[in-house]
């Protein structure tokens, strides 16, 4: 059954049909995305692309989200019974940790208990952003609802050691995780299903093993670069380049350094103007609504954009840049997490400006030429350093960036992801 709706997926026209309510007589592929609770992000992208993928062929598939502010702005049919828990931070005590994992997983136990039937052997499950704050609900719902045989797909986005509320982890939390993690993973694989592991990166597949009790395997990045061809060449300007950050402007991110080193940037004689996005307005008047403010002060050479953007227009968002900007704190990133952006950046052919000590500069050092420029430490000095020297080296950068995009884009799109996460 399997194989046959894989080969579906990929030997179907672009053409969409309206989706049918499945029958459950039917092998139902099921996505369970507690996290999804928007319209935008890596959440919804993944969910509509899997949902495209069923629809052309009209197969069956449930999409089980967290409660959505606005689900008409999604182009499929959530099924929103999940509580905004996913991301809550674990707390730093060893006790105060453990009880608030158990208080997670015992929600979202009881929403997969009473919102999603029960399962047949040829039906499929995919959870593909999981997280140690509902692991083990999903090993103690796939033990009363299972079926032998069931294909159940996991996906860890997630660094293992990292805390989902983007906290401190202190020695005493990481312990109760890894400790949650080893006890999930085991519920999970003494299971009579087929069980499919997958980490987005070698690294973090590695530091999985040491804790999954059995192999992971490493998924591509879905990333849609079917909305958008890579540039051909690097566009002449008197003005200099066009520096781009995308995403959400967190701390974590780099936002906070950004005042200073585009201040000092310019004043070193930087010719280059900045396109940031930076989301709506913090509620708060914390560090970033102070950075924020700063960068208002350096128009025009730094244009603000509030705006959010999804499948086409965030790739042409993207291509207002002729560099893009990933200057992550390697503190939080460290050397196994991702980055969509430099994915996207390479796959369109435009460099990009990020960190040392991160998997982003591992990945820009796999390659023979240079395709980007690494900042040394995660300072403004050391990004404005970074940025003039991407501007110096711009047309050669860039150049090396277009030879290697074909390489992303055929690695890191959709079918690829679909191709690893059901093959079986």
């Amino acid at each position: 059954m399997i194989a046959n709706f894989f080969k579906r997926l990929f030997l179907c026209g672009p053409k969409r049909r309206a989706a049918q309510k499945p029958a459950r007589s039917r092998p139902t592929l099921f996505v369970i995305d507690p996290g999804c609770t928007g319209g935008f992000g890596h959440h919804r992208a993944i969910n509509q692309i899997i949902y495209d993928a069923c629809t052309r062929q009209g197969d069956a598939v449930e999409i089980y989200t967290g409660r959505m502010e606005a689900p008409g702005t999604v182009g499929f049919d959530p099924r929103a019974v999940f509580s905004d828990v996913v991301y809550e931070g674990i707390p730093e005590t060893a006790d105060a940790a453990r009880s608030k994992l158990n208080q997670l997983n015992k929600t979202i136990f009881k929403e997969l208990n009473e919102n999603l039937p029960g399962l047949k052997s040829n039906d499929r499950v995919i959870v593909h952003t999981a997280s140690v704050t509902f692991l083990q609900a999903l090993a103690d719902w796939l033990t009363r609802r299972a079926k032998p045989g069931t294909i159940v797909s996991i996906v860890m986005m997630l660094v293992p050691y990292s805390n989902p509320g983007r906290k401190a982890v202190s020695i005493e939390s990481r312990a109760v995780m890894d400790k949650a993690y080893r006890k999930s993973f085991q519920a999970l694989r003494a299971l009579p299903i087929q069980l499919k592991i997958f980490a987005e990166t070698k690294e973090m597949a590695a530091a999985y093993e040491a804790i999954a009790g059995g192999p992971v395997d490493v998924s591509p990045l879905p990333i849609e670069f079917q909305h958008h061809a890579p540039a051909s060449d690097a566009r002449e300007t008197e003005d200099g380049p066009v520096f781009l950050f995308a995403g959400d402007s967190r701390p974590e991110k780099g936002i906070l350094l950004m005042p200073e080193a585009i201040a000092l940037y310019h004043e070193r004689g930087g010719k280059g103007r900045f396109v940031i996005q930076c989301g709506e307005p913090p509620k708060d008047q914390g560090p970033k609504a102070e950075a924020i403010a700063k960068l208002q002060e350096l128009a025009p050479q730094v244009t603000l954009e509030t705006g959010r953007f999804d499948g086409p227009d965030y790739f042409r968002f993207l291509d207002r840049g002729d560099i893009l900007l990933a200057p992550y704190n390697p503190a939080f990133y460290g050397t196994i997490r991702p980055s969509r952006i430099l994915l996207e950046g390479l796959g369109l052919g435009k460099p990009v400006v990020t960190s040392a000590g991160t998997w982003m500069e591992t990945t820009l050092r796999e390659f023979e030429r240079p395709c980007g420029t690494v900042m040394g430490d995660f300072t403004a000095e050391a990004l404005c350093a970074a940025l003039l020297e991407a501007e110096g080296g711009r047309q050669e950068l860039t150049q090396n960036a277009q030879e290697i995009s074909a390489t992303i884009r055929g690695t890191h799109n959709e079918a690829a992801y679909l191709q690893t996460i059901l093959q079986g």
